[in-house]
């Protein structure tokens, strides 16, 4: 029994043995299946990270290349900053502007950059952006090779982050410059049809009065200079004529601003030398009474060498020229210097002063004084009619410088104005330039050519032959238009100077019945202003030669010389009488 008990149990000892040895083998099968699935799981999991990574790369990449490409290649001025505002990076249209390397600004202070006026607020823009990602826009002006530009910044930038920790900032701004521009240019015309508007008014009103004005004023500036020479250098009535004299002179020159206000747009424009111009100015009665009552101003010269000429109207500029030496003179009560200059400029690029001035070739009349200067706001006002910054009942009318801006646009010129307080004041005008230079000025005194002067107003008619005695000439005269032919039948006279405006007769009808008994005699019409009908109507019967009442000294002998060398350009003398 214990024999069979014992066999029982040996087998079930050997069952089990090999049951756990198949149960080893079986794990151990299980083991290597799942070894092999565990690698394919982990060459699977490794191939899809691989691919991700990839993916993720080529990502970054495009990202990258789109970056570069906003940043690089935009019309917008984009740049990198770091926290301390220096340049990390820079694109090519912000290179432009400064035409200079990259290399030459990276590190460089942003704000460094900028014009010196706004250097200070653009700093504190950018260090506002370094601390907020909002900060309100701001417009920065930057020179140039070419000029300043003016760039907006926006209100936003993009953070640079490095390390989970901010390393800089990107800007991007726009260029505003021919925006701001275009808005200049429209306030300016906003500007110039207003003054237009109120100068066409003023010349209407201004042609009522002038005229008449004229006619009286003729007499009283002409005879002091008469009276003078008659009186022994002793004579006590010097000082009074001399005070007429100097009286009438500015009367005359209120009169003239009216006329040259009356007459705008209607202007026949001749080549003319601004050096010359100048010249007779300084040398006119006009600058010697402006010298007399302003002892302490000194007017001085500086005209360039070689000046090309210009296209204008002698009267309308000797104008310009008298207010703006007498504006100068007025500024210095307590002395200083005038000087009036001229130069040729050349601009390839257009100058924005008070007027913008297009690109081209130009002569320049620039008058400077040492006075008390002006505001902002006093140049603003400069060209308004009747505000004047002078002594009411003094000097001051208001209408010098609006002559000045219209006469200046008729001319088709342009202004520039720069003073400040206590700096003097500076006024350039800008002329286009003409080829061909203007022939030399032919002499201007007489050397006893025969004229004949016809005028009903005995004082004018006297007044006229006296001066025109002492410039050397032999002159006959008329009262009226019959005497005047009842003289012409007899005598050949080199000239013929008649009032237009006579008691009888038109002064251009009288001018036609003395072409038919002289057909090659020319005459020099005198008036107190001559509208645009009458000026083609004298054009037209061949009359060139205007004196315009009160001639002044050196205009009545420019004048007079001019037609005389007309009439016979080989000399100044003629064959006798008839």
């Amino acid at each position: 029994m214990w024999e069979t008990i014992a066999l029982f149990l040996a087998g079930l000892a050997l069952l089990l043995l090999v049951w756990l040895i198949a149960l080893l083998i079986k794990l151990k099968k299980i083991r290597f299946r799942f070894r092999s699935l565990a690698a394919e799981e982990i060459d699977k999991i490794k191939g899809v990270r691989s691919l991700k990574i990839e993916e993720l790369r080529e990502r970054v990449h495009l990202l990258e290349a789109g970056y570069r490409f906003f940043f690089e290649e935009a019309q917008t001025f984009n740049v990198l900053l770091d926290r301390e505002s220096r340049i990390k990076d820079i694109n090519r249209a912000f290179l432009n502007l400064f035409d200079r390397e990259k290399a030459e600004l990276e590190g460089v202070k942003l704000f460094d950059l900028a014009a010196e006026e706004g250097k200070a607020g653009f700093a504190a823009y950018l260090e506002e952006h370094q601390k907020d990602s909002y900060t309100p826009e701001r417009e920065v002006e930057f020179p140039g090779p070419r000029g300043p530009r003016r760039i907006l910044f926006g209100e936003k930038h993009l953070t640079v982050v490095e390390e989970c920790v901010p390393a800089g900032i990107v800007l991007s701004g726009t260029d505003v410059t021919a925006h701001r521009r275009m808005e200049a240019d429209e306030e300016d015309l906003k500007r110039k049809l207003a003054l237009s508007a109120r100068m066409e008014s003023l010349g209407i009103m201004a042609g009522g009065i002038a005229h008449d004005l004229k006619n009286l004023f003729n007499p009283v500036l002409s005879y002091p200079d008469f009276i003078a020479d008659k009186l022994p250098p002793e004579s006590d009535l010097r000082g009074p004529v001399k005070r007429i004299k100097n009286a009438a002179a500015q009367a005359s020159e209120l009169v003239q601003n009216f006329l040259s206000l009356a007459r705008r747009g209607r202007l026949e424009l001749q080549p003319l030398d601004l050096n010359n111009l100048v010249r007779i100015y300084i040398q006119s009665m006009g600058c010697k009474t402006l010298e007399d009552r302003f002892p302490t101003a000194r007017i001085t010269l500086d005209l360039a060498d070689r000046l090309p000429p210009v296209k204008g109207l002698a009267p309308q500029l000797n104008s310009v020229l008298m207010n703006l030496v007498k504006n100068g003179c007025e500024a210095m009560k307590e002395g200083g210097e005038v000087r009036v200059s001229t130069a040729a400029v050349s601009l390839e690029e257009p100058y924005r002063g008070f007027q913008q001035v297009p690109r081209g070739e130009y002569a320049i009349l620039k008058v400077e004084d040492s006075g008390k200067g002006m505001g902002e706001e006093e140049i603003k006002q400069l060209f308004t009619p009747f505000v004047s910054g002078k002594e009411m009942g003094g000097s001051g009318t208001g209408l010098g410088m609006v002559v000045v801006a219209g006469v200046i646009e008729d001319h088709q010129g342009y202004l520039d104005v720069k003073s400040e307080p206590g700096r003097g004041t500076v006024i350039m005008i800008y002329l286009r330039a003409l080829e061909d230079k203007p022939s030399a000025a032919s002499r201007v005194s007489g050397t006893g050519e025969r004229l004949l002067v016809v005028d009903d107003d005995d004082a004018d008619r006297r007044g006229l032959v006296g001066r025109l005695s002492s410039l050397g000439y032999e002159v006959a005269q008329a009262a009226d238009g019959e005497e005047a032919l009842n003289y012409l039948s007899r005598h050949s006279p080199d000239l013929v100077v008649m009032d237009l405006m006579l008691d009888n007769e038109n002064g251009l009808e009288l001018y036609r019945r003395i072409l038919e008994i002289q057909p090659r005699l020319r005459c020099v019409l005198v008036s107190g202003g001559l509208d645009h009908r009458a000026r083609e109507n004298a054009a037209a019967l061949g009359i060139t030669g205007i004196l315009e009442k009160p001639a002044k000294e050196d205009e009545l002998a420019r004048i007079i010389r001019a037609e005389l060398n007309k009439s016979n350009p080989a000399g100044p003398d003629r064959g006798g009488d008839n």
